[in-house]
Formats: C-alpha cells, structure tokens, sequence
C-alpha cells in the first residue's frame, strides 16, 4: 500500500500490533499491514512526542558528512589552540600590569627618601 494515508488512530492501532509483536514476528506484521519500519519508527516517535494527533512529521537530523566532521575536529582543535594562547596572554598581561605597579611603588618609595 504505497502512499497510504493512515489516521492517527489506524497509526496508533499500528504502533500497539507492532510493539506487541513478538521478537521475530515483527517484520512479518510490517509486511502484511504494508508499513516500513521506517514510518513506524517515525510514527512512534511523533507519538512520544505528543505531536501524533496533529499530523506533523518528525525529522530525523541529517547525518555529517565525513569531510565537513574532519572540518569541525579541526576547527575544534584550533579553537582549543586558540583559548590556550588566549589564556597565556592574559596571564602576561596581568603579570606585566603587576610588575609595572611593584616600579611605580619603588619609584614612589625611593623619591620619599630623598625628597628634592
């Protein structure tokens, strides 16, 4: 039946044969009601959603391809490359503002001794 438009409750009746099916009996309900694992994987999911009844669809996110995931673990890492660099900078600057305050504390100290 291809291209069969089923009620939610005809899916719901569906859904409640299959997951009462036995193990092993499974694929043999999907063959004689005319239903792919598919549809009711997505149908038991749109029912776990809550969104059977309103006959929306639910997609299943689209896989990565391997080139742009090499793209991303490489991103990633010069985003960590990045943040470390980051962090050493900071650490310079807050070292460099101290021992620019320890001068001028000496260079105050050392003009009260010898006041001009």
């Amino acid at each position: 039946m291809i291209g069969q438009l089923w009620s939610a409750d005809e899916k719901r009746e569906i859904i409640a044969e299959y997951e009462a099916a036995r193990y092993g009996t499974k694929r043999s309900v999907l063959l004689r009601l005319g239903v792919s694992d598919y549809q009711v994987r997505m149908w038991r999911a749109a029912r776990d959603e809550g969104v059977l009844d309103a006959g929306m669809s639910l997609r299943q996110p689209s896989r990565t391809p391997k080139r742009e995931n090499a793209e991303i673990t490489r991103l990633r890492a010069e985003v960590a490359h990045l943040h470390e660099e980051l962090d050493r900078a900071r650490k310079d600057v807050e070292d460099r503002q101290l021992a620019v305050e320890a001068l001028g504390k000496a260079t105050r100290w050392r003009a009260s001794l010898n006041p001009s």
